[in-house]
């Protein structure tokens, strides 16, 4: 009899346990999809000259989501004319469908300031980890980014990595913290000696400068990628000033 109800016990523990992990596990959303493109200022002319004319486009209801420009700020060997652009999409096929010219005049203006290397974007699938608020939700036109470079731990999973940042976003998140953290992983635009879909960005964006520089100065400086990390080979962070062009969803 002791050995039943013990037994019974065990499963009815068991059972609520399981059903507590599931309620509060968080699924991996599926993601969208980022396009960067390199590209440089022209001579003569500024970002300020190039953030004016792009945030003059409009786009039609099939365009991006999202589109920035990001100015490098630390290292990387960067020329002094470098922008990054990147635009959020849906997914491949709202990418293919929304490259249409919109309004074209600063769209052509726009070609006249900027020399973007279009044949070879690279694409991401990009999730966001939790909740956070860059740019204050649309508010502001500029903020800092940082991102780092990794690779895939042989075996590991896009899953555990997930997982493994939700675990390390998490106590920041009930701070207060407003940073937004993102992982994206490269699947269009092969990198040399790096093996299909194990090249990983992992960005920090700040709902403005002094929020992500607060993040900053608050996480902790490994030395080295942990080796119980689904990720190896990790980059230090490489600061941007990401300015906003179209903010729409």
């Amino acid at each position: 009899m002791l050995n039943r109800i013990s037994f019974k016990l065990c499963l009815t523990l068991f059972l609520s346990f399981f059903a507590c992990y599931s309620a509060n596990a968080q699924q991996m959303p599926p993601g969208g999809i980022i396009v960067n493109t390199t590209c440089a200022i022209t001579h003569g002319h500024t970002v300020d000259e190039v953030m004016t004319v792009a945030r003059a486009i409009n786009y039609t209801d099939e365009g991006p989501n999202l589109v920035f420009y990001r100015r490098p700020m630390s290292g990387g060997n960067f020329p002094a004319n470098f922008l990054l652009r990147t635009v959020y999409w849906d997914s491949v096929e709202h990418w293919a469908n929304g490259t249409g010219p919109g309004s074209s005049g600063p769209r052509n203006h726009l070609a006249k300031l900027l020399e973007c290397d279009n044949v070879n974007r690279s694409f991401w699938i990009n999730r966001n980890v939790g909740q956070g608020n860059a740019y204050g939700g649309g508010e502001n036109d500029e903020a800092l980014m940082a991102a780092r470079r990794c690779r895939m731990r042989p075996g590991s999973t896009m899953e555990q990595l997930y997982t493994t940042l939700s675990e390390i976003n998490a106590p920041y998140a009930q701070q207060g913290d407003s940073t937004l953290l993102q992982f994206s992983q490269r699947f269009i635009g092969p990198s040399e000696g790096v093996d299909m879909g194990t090249l990983v960005t992992i960005r920090l964006v700040g709902e403005d400068a002094m929020g992500l520089a607060r993040r900053l100065d608050s996480s902790i400086k490994y030395v080295g990628t942990p080796a119980d990390s689904p990720v190896e080979n990790c980059g230090d962070w490489v600061l941007f000033a990401s300015h906003v062009a179209h903010f729409g969803q």
